[in-house]
């Protein structure tokens, strides 16, 4: 929300949702009672000059005395975590499968439309029990082009084919694109960067529904 002071709209609380919280009478007085909407916390020493409003963070620290905030949190460490890539799940699904999935599909990038769809990046390691739902997603090939993308087309004969190349994959959907097949699911593994939502995918599975099946 702010960065002078310091003040975050707060998402978790030791991996808890605010709301499980109560906060009345964590204040001097009560109209300082702690607002998880504008949560204030003391930075000491620790230089905050790199972070700008709107960036995702995770603070580690020591809450405040009760009944003597603000600020609300005692800051020990703070991670910029739009500066970091991290290992994540992205899961995008079309309640009704969709003709047009892709806003850009190429031989190392495919931008999703995500218009209609319902969208959740879990990232591993930083957001105990959270999932993001960025408003744009890509998923980018890898170095090297190497991984494993499953193809699973479900109607008709149904048909799953495994392709070790993200390119080979990109061209298969598009061919089933043409071919007027439908995108209802996408499941991809990979490195998250918040600050770009670009998921860099090493294994994914795209399943098609063919026939209105």
């Amino acid at each position: 929300v702010s960065t002078a002071p310091l003040v975050v709209d707060l998402q978790l609380l030791n991996g808890r949702r605010p709301e499980v919280f109560d906060f009345t009478g964590t204040g001097v007085v009560e109209a300082e009672d702690t607002d998880p909407d504008a949560y204030e916390i003391a930075v000491g020493d620790l230089s905050i000059a790199g972070l700008e409003a709107n960036e995702l963070i995770q603070v580690r620290g020591h809450i405040a005395r009760f009944g003597f905030a603000p600020p609300d949190f005692e800051a020990t460490t703070i991670i910029d975590l739009a500066r970091d890539d991290f290992s994540a799940v992205a899961k995008i699904r079309w309640p009704e499968s969709t003709a047009n999935p892709f806003t850009s599909l190429t031989a190392d990038r495919i931008d999703l439309d995500l218009e209609a769809a319902r969208t959740s990046v879990k990232v591993k390691g930083r957001f105990r029990n959270r999932s993001l739902s960025p408003d744009t997603l890509a998923l980018i090939a890898p170095e090297g082009d190497e991984g494993i993308y499953s193809v699973i087309v479900r109607g008709g004969d149904g048909v799953a084919t495994i392709y070790r190349s993200f390119e080979e994959a990109t061209n298969a959907m598009t061919e089933l694109l043409n071919g007027g097949a439908t995108l209802s699911r996408i499941n991809a593994h990979g490195g998250y960067t918040d600050s770009t939502s670009e998921l860099v995918t090493r294994r994914a599975n795209f399943t098609f529904v063919r026939d209105g099946e």
